[in-house]
């Protein structure tokens, strides 16, 4: 794979997946704006990882669950690194409980993140990669979109609406040249994913663990590898795909 000569910017890449996404296109040859929302140290940390591989890079603070900020990244972005020709969304937040017990703002919130999030930064990317020609667009999803687990409403549907969403602009923006497609992590051993287990009792977790094929989580480095390959021109037939990466399970 070679990214060499291509610009991308990942949303939420200070951590976890992210961080393992940024590091995954520059090693690849790309030049990597980091967007972060809270973590400033690790997304200097990220930027200067990138910037030791002989890479432009920098950080940029944005809620992307606001329009006005989305916007004044993608204009910085382009313009300090000439152009975006990749598009990572991995900003995203999470929800459990039962829907009963589900207020308002927690729906708008990982609403206004996980779908308005993408759209927004989407909508902002689309004409200039017209432009240009061409380009890639990663949406990452969940695993959950394939079971749709009990005490799961909120973040499910959210994730849901994100696949259907991504599917139907991929095939519009083919034409365009602009591959799109969504990567569905299973459990990926994140700071998201910890907080989730915190929360069940050990046997919960063992039962979990047992029943899943590989009998372990995920690495964020193997969501990373995935994406290099998505966005690469080894998989330029490959859009508006949902690829599940879970380790088997369900």
């Amino acid at each position: 794979m070679d990214l060499q000569g291509k610009t991308a910017l990942v949303t939420g890449g200070s951590r976890g997946i992210g961080r393992a996404v940024c590091l995954a296109l520059a090693g690849q040859g790309a030049d990597v704006a980091v967007n972060y929302q809270a973590a400033s140290q690790a997304a200097e940390e990220v930027v200067a990882e990138i910037k030791g591989m002989g890479r432009r890079s920098f950080h940029h603070q944005t809620d992307v669950s606001d329009n006005q900020q989305v916007t004044a990244m993608v204009d910085r972005v382009i313009s300090e690194l000439g152009g975006i020709d990749i598009l990572i969304n991995n900003a995203g937040i999470g929800a459990s409980g039962a829907f009963i017990d589900a207020d308002i703002e927690e729906w708008q919130r990982v609403m206004n993140v996980n779908v308005n999030g993408p759209f927004y930064t989407m909508k902002a990317v689309l004409p200039h990669m017209r432009q240009r020609g061409g380009g890639n667009i990663i949406n990452i999803s969940s695993n959950i979109t394939k079971w749709y687990p009990a005490n799961s409403s909120v973040y499910a549907t959210s994730k849901a609406a994100l696949n259907t969403f991504t599917q139907i602009v991929a095939k519009e923006e083919a034409v365009n040249n602009i591959r799109i497609n969504i990567i569905c992590p299973g459990l990926i051993e994140t700071d998201m994913a910890r907080e989730g287990i915190a929360r069940r009792s050990e046997e919960e977790v063992k039962v979990f663990m047992e029943g899943m094929p590989m009998k372990r989580m995920g690495q964020p480095s193997e969501i990373a590898e995935v994406a290099a390959f998505l966005v690469s021109d080894k998989a330029s037939y490959v859009t508006g795909q949902l690829i599940f990466v879970n380790g088997g399970d369900r």
